[in-house]
Protein backbone atom coordinates (compact mmCIF):
# COMPACT_ATOMS: atom_id res chain seq x y z
CA UNK A 1 0.00 0.00 0.00
CA UNK A 2 1.84 3.05 -0.96
CA UNK A 3 1.51 6.13 1.22
CA UNK A 4 -0.01 9.41 -0.03
CA UNK A 5 2.57 11.71 -1.16
CA UNK A 6 2.64 13.90 1.65
CA UNK A 7 3.25 11.47 4.22
CA UNK A 8 6.19 9.95 3.13
CA UNK A 9 8.85 12.28 4.17
CA UNK A 10 12.12 11.69 4.97
CA UNK A 11 11.91 12.17 8.60
CA UNK A 12 8.98 9.88 8.96
CA UNK A 13 10.93 7.14 7.07
CA UNK A 14 13.82 7.53 9.19
CA UNK A 15 11.57 7.94 12.34
CA UNK A 16 9.63 4.68 11.68
CA UNK A 17 13.15 3.03 10.63
CA UNK A 18 14.23 3.78 14.19
CA UNK A 19 11.26 2.95 15.66
CA UNK A 20 11.22 -0.76 14.07
CA UNK A 21 15.40 -0.98 14.97
CA UNK A 22 14.20 0.06 18.76
CA UNK A 23 11.93 -2.45 18.60
CA UNK A 24 13.97 -5.40 17.00
CA UNK A 25 16.42 -5.15 19.61
CA UNK A 26 14.35 -4.64 22.99
CA UNK A 27 12.46 -7.66 21.08
CA UNK A 28 15.80 -9.86 20.87
CA UNK A 29 17.00 -8.63 24.30
CA UNK A 30 13.37 -9.41 26.16
CA UNK A 31 13.65 -13.42 23.98
CA UNK A 32 17.27 -13.77 25.17
CA UNK A 33 15.94 -13.28 29.09
CA UNK A 34 12.74 -14.97 28.39
CA UNK A 35 14.56 -18.52 26.44
CA UNK A 36 16.95 -17.90 29.63
CA UNK A 37 13.70 -18.01 32.00
CA UNK A 38 12.43 -21.04 30.22
CA UNK A 39 15.67 -22.73 30.53
CA UNK A 40 16.01 -22.38 34.29
CA UNK A 41 12.28 -23.39 35.02
CA UNK A 42 12.85 -26.92 33.24
CA UNK A 43 16.39 -27.18 35.42
CA UNK A 44 14.32 -25.82 38.59
CA UNK A 45 11.40 -28.12 38.00
CA UNK A 46 13.97 -31.32 37.42
CA UNK A 47 16.03 -30.76 40.50
CA UNK A 48 12.61 -30.92 42.59
CA UNK A 49 11.82 -34.04 41.10
CA UNK A 50 15.47 -35.21 42.02
CA UNK A 51 15.50 -33.45 45.66
CA UNK A 52 11.79 -35.50 46.42
CA UNK A 53 13.66 -38.56 45.41
CA UNK A 54 16.39 -38.59 47.05
CA UNK A 55 14.17 -37.21 50.10
CA UNK A 56 12.46 -40.79 49.72
CA UNK A 57 15.63 -42.37 49.93
CA UNK A 58 16.64 -41.07 52.39
CA UNK A 59 13.21 -42.02 54.53
CA UNK A 60 13.65 -45.84 53.20
CA UNK A 61 17.65 -46.02 54.08
CA UNK A 62 16.32 -44.50 57.60
CA UNK A 63 13.90 -47.00 58.08
CA UNK A 64 16.26 -49.73 57.01
CA UNK A 65 18.35 -48.93 59.69
CA UNK A 66 16.40 -48.69 62.44
CA UNK A 67 14.96 -52.07 61.59
CA UNK A 68 18.97 -53.04 61.16
CA UNK A 69 19.29 -52.03 64.75
CA UNK A 70 16.44 -53.23 66.60
CA UNK A 71 17.24 -56.61 65.12
CA UNK A 72 21.18 -56.01 65.52
CA UNK A 73 19.75 -55.33 69.39
CA UNK A 74 17.82 -58.31 70.03
CA UNK A 75 20.41 -60.27 68.73
CA UNK A 76 18.33 -61.65 65.24
CA UNK A 77 20.20 -60.30 62.28
CA UNK A 78 24.03 -59.71 61.58
CA UNK A 79 26.18 -58.48 64.57
CA UNK A 80 27.39 -54.96 63.79
CA UNK A 81 31.02 -55.68 64.72
CA UNK A 82 33.26 -57.80 62.26
CA UNK A 83 35.80 -58.38 64.87
CA UNK A 84 35.29 -60.64 67.52
CA UNK A 85 36.87 -59.33 70.58
CA UNK A 86 34.35 -56.51 70.11
CA UNK A 87 31.60 -58.61 69.68
CA UNK A 88 32.78 -60.68 72.59
CA UNK A 89 32.85 -57.60 74.42
CA UNK A 90 29.52 -56.17 74.09
CA UNK A 91 28.01 -59.83 74.72
CA UNK A 92 29.84 -60.16 78.27
CA UNK A 93 28.22 -56.78 79.12
CA UNK A 94 25.11 -58.18 78.12
CA UNK A 95 25.99 -60.88 80.28
CA UNK A 96 26.76 -58.83 83.30
CA UNK A 97 23.93 -56.75 82.39
CA UNK A 98 21.31 -59.70 82.88
CA UNK A 99 23.44 -60.98 85.57
CA UNK A 100 22.75 -58.08 87.39
CA UNK A 101 19.38 -57.61 86.50
CA UNK A 102 18.78 -61.29 88.02
CA UNK A 103 20.38 -60.79 91.14
CA UNK A 104 18.00 -57.41 91.91
CA UNK A 105 15.29 -60.22 91.08
CA UNK A 106 16.62 -62.38 93.42
CA UNK A 107 17.02 -59.83 96.60
CA UNK A 108 13.60 -58.22 95.79
CA UNK A 109 11.89 -61.38 96.00
CA UNK A 110 14.03 -62.12 99.14
CA UNK A 111 12.35 -59.41 100.69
Amino acid sequence: MAAPIGLSSPWRTSTLHRLRKRNENEHNHLHSIQESHERLSVQLEDQRKTNASLLSQVDQLKKEKLELQIKADSGIGPSTSDRPDERRAVLEGKNLKLMEELTDMHRTKGQ
